[in-house]
């Protein structure tokens, strides 16, 4: 054994290093240490007792190599403590999340990451729209999302969006700050994984709801565009807006913490620690690929086929869609034919591009656009004519193209963005058709946006939300419309959101990509 003046000559010169070894260890080791006792010498025995500073620097030498071993070994796990878990990729659906970390992408606009403790379940992952919720039967939900469109009053969507609304924090902030129908609070400065934005509250009144032209689940809308969100009587909104900073995103993220009047006092304090943990950019991890099999992004073929006005059981449905081609006689590039693969959900009907609900609130249908119409109420005298735009002017006209002039029934566009789309080159554009343009006093008593080349049209709904998704198929512009009407219940909103997720299209099986046109 060494002396206990050796013992603490050794342990200051590992005093740097993490106090991680166990007691017993440390004695076991030094119980290995040769040691001679102090006796009157000779010259060699006065030589080695000159150099003590060896005889210690081999012994923490042989200390460390102890420790090593130990990590390196079974010990690790007691030494340590169990490795802290890797980030996953948030999953799409309800799923019960393991704790740790999280990170968001894509589809969803913004890369973020966030730590998930125990009892939380994801409830849904969109490109603009990302949730999870307490796993209880009353608990709060945690929302990433965008305000692009907020209503003038919670209590009545039907008098329309506040004007002049500004891609900025403060602007996102400040109309939020001015809904009517609902309490809210001064927004106040505040910074959320390391970026300065502005943190409000939105409480919706209690008992029964009062709204009558919104009265759904959530009777109280806050905002329309690029998703649709509201409150339900007594709920509260704990909002945070800040920018995102990501490529291609104009908008500032919207981080909600959505209280019930039930919830749990420490579940409402968990999931404020969530957003507390929000990292963003390069300070949020990159999760490792998902354990998704590869027939997640090139589903099986089989299923039952789109027929027009025809009911589907629900499951995977099938329909083949073509390519536009200017300089062909059809209209059509010569066998650019393409598989397009939904979920469709259970009864719905099929329609010449793709599908919907049976009461028509909404759709999603794949399109190539022939005749544009910026002027959709006079769809006669304003036709743009786009059959040979490629992929990127396509985008472009259906972003910036629209008329604002009174009574032209134009869409409001939001900005557009670039997110990949199933390994293609994509745009992503949200409209937001007027509410106050009456289809009877347009040419042909419609609103007509665009026509592909046979001339079958895409005609707009007063009120309605249009996302459109410009997709690059080998050279070739396809357009992916997913349109939601006035008075659609939250229950086809979700199952078409669901839809639209599960959409793939490419092409069929054992034929190459088409060289660009």
């Amino acid at each position: 054994m060494i002396t206990q003046r050796e013992e603490r000559v050794l342990r200051s010169w590992l005093e740097d290093e993490p106090p991680i070894l166990p007691t017993h260890v440390w004695y076991a080791v030094m119980g290995e240490i040769p040691a001679t006792r102090q006796r009157r010498s000779g010259p060699l025995e006065r030589i080695r007792a000159a150099r003590p500073a060896l005889r210690l620097l081999a012994a923490a030498v042989l200390l460390l190599l102890v420790i090593a071993a130990l990590v390196a070994g079974v010990g690790a796990t007691r030494l340590l403590g169990p490795a802290p878990p890797p980030p996953r990729p948030f999953p799409p659906g309800e799923v019960p999340l393991e704790p740790g970390p999280y990170v968001v992408d894509n589809p969803f606009r913004v890369h973020a990451a966030f730590d998930v403790p125990e009892g939380w379940v994801s409830a849904e992952l969109g490109a603009d729209y990302a949730a999870l919720a307490r796993d209880r039967a009353i608990g709060p939900t945690i929302v990433l999302t965008f305000a692009e469109g907020v209503y003038r009053d919670a209590c009545n969507p039907d008098l329309g969006l506040q004007e002049g609304q500004l891609p900025s924090v403060s602007g996102v902030a400040g109309v939020l700050a001015d809904i009517r129908s609902v309490s809210v609070t001064t927004p106040a400065e505040t910074t959320i994984g390391g970026r300065l934005g502005r943190t409000l509250s939105i409480q919706a009144p209690t008992g029964a709801a009062v709204c009558t032209t919104n009265p759904d689940e959530a009777p109280y809308a806050l905002w329309g565009l690029p998703v649709s969100y509201g409150l339900r009587p007594g709920d509260r909104a704990d909002v945070w807006v800040v920018y995102a900073e990501d490529p291609g995103v104009e908008s500032p993220l919207v981080v909600v913490v959505e209280v019930p009047p039930a919830a749990e006092p420490a579940d409402v304090a968990a999931a404020r620690g969530i957003v507390a943990s929000l990292r963003f950019g390069a300070e949020a991890p990159v999760a490792p690929p998902s354990p998704r099999t590869p027939s997640s992004l090139e589903p099986q073929r089989e299923g039952s086929l789109i027929v027009p006005g025809v009911p589907l059981t629900g499951g995977p449905a099938l329909m083949t869609v073509k390519l536009y081609d200017p300089e062909a006689s059809d209209g059509t590039r010569a066998g650019a034919a393409y598989d397009l693969v939904v979920g469709a959900p259970a009864g719905w009907v099929g329609t010449t591009r793709g599908i919907a609900a049976t009461d028509g609130t909404a759709s999603i249908e794949a399109w190539s656009i022939d005749d544009f119409h910026p002027d959709p109420c006079h769809w006669q005298t304003s036709t743009l004519e786009v059959a040979a735009y490629g992929p990127d002017g396509i985008a472009a006209v259906v972003a910036s193209d629209w008329s604002t002039a009174t009574g032209s029934g134009g869409p409001v566009a939001s900005g557009m963005t670039d997110p990949p789309w199933n390994g293609h080159r994509a745009w992503l554009v949200d409209l937001q058709v007027p509410e106050g343009i009456d289809p009877a006093t347009c040419d042909g008593g419609t609103l007509l946006a665009w026509e592909d080349p046979i001339k079958s049209a895409k005609t707009l709904v007063p009120g309605a939300q249009v996302r459109l998704q410009v997709i690059d198929l080998d050279g070739a512009p396809l357009v992916v419309a997913q349109t939601s009407l006035p008075g659609m219940t939250l229950a086809t909103r979700d199952a078409a959101e669901a839809a639209a997720n599960s959409l793939w299209i490419g092409r069929p099986i054992n034929q190459q990509p088409l060289p660009a046109p």
